[in-house]
């Protein structure tokens, strides 16, 4: 009986310490890069923007949105952005110091949260602790959560973790309590982001496959969707008796998917990671692993992402990929040590070694602890640190109290790819202008413009090695006019623009070390 009570302690232990590790060590990578920020990481003007309209419409839903010029029907789940108004608003913190931090903090709280579904599914105590510390020194669990526009991205993590392991005990258990706790967890997910709740919603379908195929499993899936409708009806009712449903058939065809993208499954590097991809690597091999066994669960989650999230695979692969990764470690230290388990084991489907306390080898100890010290150097050297510097910040306030609203900007930041664009997404918010090559907002409009502008943002950064009259095919293609080019000068290759706008009769109306603003008469 004491000999029992001693393991169960030390197991307890064990666990416990990885979760600790776990926290400090996914803790300082996720706020070291916030805490050297003077703003919030990378994008997130769009978020201010709602956030703002939310305190300013007094706490009441938003019929529309204005940012960068448009009217942006406001259907996007509005979870997030309530939270940080109700925080602003009663402890008079600034929307800009919410939008820096609070990512960051929902990121952190997935660490415990993706802890206790890790311990759920896992019999491995081992596993568990591998796991844990795999998910919180991943890069892809970090890179796209801390930034500003990962607010709701972040949050609805936490809320779809807790809702796969209720999901998970209710096909496994089948108490009701299960049921009200997944329907709940489900709701908030969906009231937080939308792709989070797609990932959510097919990989609660894929357990109920494996683990509640039944005709009262069938019963409890179809409680937790219409449950979940229910909850969340009083948000998305209103949304389409305003807009109809065309906010969110654009919304869901401006995601276009390209069959280049499915290669990704073989290339297997959406962990992201700088040098060696070692955790996608492991991953891959915990693959293998439960494949031979002939245990598909983890396999097929992560085969469904690759297939359903191509695009996105590198930010919706993150817990399959951990849960994996610690299977593959696990089978490399059970080699190791001469004990070689053919039996995939997790809630008797996933790898379980025999002997759990067994002694690790000296080589062992050695390959863990590489793993680790690589592990959190990768997800350092990986986290953004990118921000809107205070030259831009300066400039964009400039624009706004000397430039009329609503005129239009070719915003040349040199950084290519519209989703990568910071600058340009937070011109609209900060300058009350619109960036004519910026193409947030437009996905809830009209999916085709969003798409050709996604695509035709790129073309403005080629313009810096080139002559002005670049800037001017670029508005006739696309059917815009512009009269400002607001040109970003961090970058050495803007030289030659700069030089080209003044040859050509561009009249400079601002410039300081770090921006120059020029005024087109001819436009």
């Amino acid at each position: 009986m004491n000999a029992t009570f001693r393991h169960i302690k030390i197991t307890f232990d064990l666990k416990t310490f990885a979760l600790g590790l776990g926290l400090i060590l996914g803790g300082f990578v996720r706020l070291e890069p916030v805490l050297s920020a003077a703003f919030p990481l990378k994008d997130g003007g769009l978020f201010f923007t709602f956030i703002d309209q939310i305190q300013q419409n007094q706490f009441s839903l938003p019929h529309a949105i204005a940012y960068n010029g448009l009217t942006i029907p406001f259907a996007y789940p509005p979870l997030s952005f309530y939270v940080s108004a109700f925080i602003s608003s009663l402890f008079n913190i600034s929307t800009i110091e919410l939008l820096k931090f609070l990512p960051a903090i929902f990121s952190i709280l997935t660490i415990p949260v993706f802890y206790f579904f890790a311990s759920t599914i896992l019999e491995s105590e081992r596993q568990v602790c591998f796991a844990v510390i795999s998910f919180a020194l991943l890069p892809t669990a970090i890179d796209f959560m801390i930034v500003g526009g990962g607010l709701p991205r972040s949050l609805g993590y936490v809320f779809a973790i807790l809702a796969l392991q209720q999901t998970w005990r209710l096909f496994t258990q089948s108490h009701r309590r299960h049921l009200i706790w997944s329907v709940f967890w489900t709701g908030l997910t969906i009231l937080s982001h939308p792709v989070v709740a797609k990932f959510l919603v097919y990989s609660s379908v894929l357990i109920f496959l494996f683990k509640g195929r039944t005709r009262k499993g069938f019963t409890n899936l179809l409680g937790i969707a219409v449950g979940a409708a229910l909850l969340t009806s009083p948000w998305w009712l209103l949304v389409i008796s305003r807009h109809g449903i065309a906010p969110y058939l654009n919304a869901i065809q401006a995601a276009p998917q390209s069959w280049v993208s499915y290669l990704a499954v073989f290339l297997f590097m959406q962990t992201n990671e700088p040098y060696l991809h070692i955790q996608g690597i492991l991953a891959l091999f915990g693959i293998f692993a439960c494949l031979n066994s002939r245990k598909f669960f983890l396999p097929a989650w992560m085969g469904s992402v690759f297939l359903l999230e191509p695009r996105l695979v590198a930010s919706y692969a993150i817990i399959p990929t951990a849960l994996l990764a610690a299977a593959g470690i696990d089978t490399l230290v059970t080699s190791m040590n001469s004990k070689i388990n053919k039996d995939c084991d997790i809630s008797n489907e996933y790898l379980k070694p025999p002997k759990e306390n067994a002694n690790l080898t000296l080589v062992s100890k050695f390959m863990l602890g590489f793993f680790l010290i690589y592990g959190l150097v990768s997800a350092y050297i990986s986290a953004p640190r990118q921000y809107l510097s205070a030259e831009n910040i300066a400039a964009m306030t400039w624009i706004k109290n000397h430039v009329p609203a609503g005129s239009n900007f070719l915003v040349i930041s040199g950084i290519n790819g519209a989703g990568e664009d910071y600058i340009s997404e937070w011109f609209p918010a900060l300058s009350g202008s619109a960036s004519l090559a910026t193409p947030q907002g437009w996905e809830w409009l009209s999916s085709i413009h969003f798409i050709t502008l996604w695509k035709n943002h790129d073309l403005l950064p080629s313009c810096t090695q080139n002559e002005a009259d670049c800037l001017e095919y670029w508005a006739i293609d696309n059917q815009v006019r512009f009269k400002y080019v607001y040109l970003d000068k961090s970058s050495a290759k803007m030289k030659f623009l700069n030089k080209s706008l003044k040859e050509q009769g561009y009249k400079s109306v601002f410039d300081n070390s770090g921006v120059i603003i020029f005024y087109s008469a001819h436009q």
